[in-house]
Order: structure tokens, then sequence, then C-alpha cells
């Protein structure tokens, strides 16, 4: 769900942008928990290359999340490709695990990690809730 335009929060001077679950405060700390939500991927040869060893590297990985797949091979895409990749902080991309709701400073907010619709609808629309009060709230003041 989108609150406000996210791409405000997204340099693009890196090779790609990822959501992080546990943000350290260093947007380039590779050490920041990622969440692959959220990825912004410049559309070029070297992502494409990129996202051929991630979906390749499933293959060792075959029970895992593509997520736990890409916190475990990104020391090897930055080494291998020399990629550059950015982590935004978690006070932008909210979700139910880290449910930070500053609906000021909010852009996006996302259930990807629960299972099944009916449990993320019945949560979104609580979230959704949430954002018509702040807005009506901010409205008046």
């Amino acid at each position: 769900m989108w609150f406000r335009d996210p791409f405000r929060h997204i340099s693009f001077y890196p090779d790609m942008t990822i959501a992080a679950d546990i943000f350290y405060g260093n947007p380039e700390d590779h050490n920041n928990n990622p969440n692959t939500g959220l990825v912004f991927a410049k559309p070029t040869r070297k992502n494409i290359e990129v996202m051929k060893y991630w979906r390749e590297a499933r293959k060792r990985f075959p029970t895992m999340h593509e997520q736990t797949v890409y916190d475990k091979i990104k020391y090897d895409l930055v080494s291998k490709f020399d990629l550059k990749v950015q982590y935004v902080s978690t006070e932008y991309w909210g979700n139910f695990y880290q449910p930070r709701k500053d609906f000021s400073k909010l852009s996006t907010f996302h259930a990807c990690c629960l299972v099944g619709l009916e449990m993320k609808f019945a949560l979104i629309k609580g979230v959704t809730e949430e954002w018509k009060m702040y807005k009506s709230i901010n409205l008046k003041s």
C-alpha cells in the first residue's frame, strides 16, 4: 500500500535500492537486514546478471525464501558484480514485522510476510483505518 511517493527516498546513484527490515543507520551498510518486498533495480545489463545469479542461487538454498537467499549472497553480489546497493530506512517502508507507523514519514506499508490473503486484507484494512484517522486529524489542525 502506498501512502505517498516512495521514489523520493530512492537515490538513483546505486545499482539497486532495497527496503530494510532492520536498518542500522547507514544506507550502504550490508549488515542492514534486507526486505526484498521492495527492490528498485536500474534496468542495466549488470542488474540482469545480478538477478540471474540471485535466481540461480535459489537452487543452492531450495527451502529458503528469496529474501533469505539474497541475504546469504549479498556480499557475493557486491564483490562479483561490483554491485552498489542502498538500503532504505524502516521509517519509510512499513511492514508487520517492524510496524513503524509514523504516518508523517511512512511511504509504503506491505504485508508480504503474511501468509494468506484473508489475513493480509484484514491487517491492511486496519492500517488503512489508522491512515484515515491520521489524515483527518492532520486536516483539522
